[in-house]
């Protein structure tokens, strides 16, 4: 995980569900990182591909939540 995913993350867990209604978005999570809209966009697509988000919707509707998914060993 690079710096602004951290960065992103954490303020995700500290907020909870109730401050980000609706999900994280790729708007949102520009404004918490100050990042380009491109660089939202793969970065929040590498944090659903890691398994630390799950996706809803797609294009401009797209919203990323914290996956909840275990891994049993």
């Amino acid at each position: 995980m690079n710096e602004r995913q951290t960065r992103a993350m954490e303020r995700m867990f500290r907020e909870g569900r109730a401050g980000f209604k609706g999900g994280m978005s790729a708007k949102k999570y520009r404004a918490i990182t100050k990042c380009p809209a491109t660089t939202a966009t793969r970065d929040l697509a590498a944090l659903r591909d890691m398994g630390a988000l799950v996706s809803k919707g797609a294009g401009r509707g797209t919203r990323y939540e914290i996956s909840h998914a275990r891994s049993v060993v």
